[in-house]
């Protein structure tokens, strides 16, 4: 996972969580990454990976 930044001055160190776009309580892209926090407008890009869709989510 890449960070884009498009925010200027310093960023804070910290463990973030990435989810999903679904409510569902597995829909996590990354748990406890330790790095610098994205601020709003930022991107984070993730290369070398498959399909994300609600199918990959767990049966209900």
């Amino acid at each position: 996972m890449n960070q884009v930044k498009r925010n200027e001055g310093v960023y804070q160190q910290g463990k973030f969580n990435v989810v999903g776009y679904t409510c569902t309580e597995k829909d996590y892209l990354a748990v406890d990454h330790d790095g610098e926090v994205p601020k709003p407008g930022d991107s984070l890009v993730f290369s070398n990976v498959g399909a994300y869709t609600i199918v990959l989510t767990h049966l209900l």
